[in-house]
């Protein structure tokens, strides 16, 4: 039987706290979590160009959490603290191939800031 493939989100930084350049992370669980379960982890890195090549070769999504926030602007707010941290790109990325997986009737899994970002592009708010 073909094992399952299941994307997982990145996290983006451009600080130079690991590296002078800007890098992807992932936490090792997420990847793990899946291989247990028997199926095979791709990282998506956050190109919405690739978002359809992404979404014909997996199966599932798994859109993962981060320190940082979803720009109120998407569901209809303003900033109203100076603790909000964005990440537009990321942000942008994860809500298209949201969308585009939901009309695939691809199944998608939200943790923590995913979850959030999943409740956004159903027209929910934060």
């Amino acid at each position: 039987m073909k094992k399952p493939i299941i994307g997982i989100t990145l996290d983006e930084e451009e600080k130079a706290t690991y590296s002078n350049y800007p890098w992807y992370a992932a936490r090792r669980n997420y990847s793990d979590s899946i291989e247990k379960a028997g199926g095979i982890s791709i990282f998506l890195p956050n190109n919405p160009k690739s978002i359809n090549q992404y979404l014909s070769i997996i199966n599932g999504l798994v859109i993962t959490g981060g320190d940082f926030d979803i720009h109120p602007k998407i569901y209809g707010q303003n900033i109203q603290s100076s603790k909000v941290s964005i990440k537009m790109s990321r942000t942008d990325f994860e809500f298209k191939i949201t969308e585009r997986a939901l009309k695939k009737d691809i199944p998608i899994l939200g943790i923590c800031g995913g979850h959030q970002l999943i409740n956004v592009v159903f027209g929910g708010t934060l």
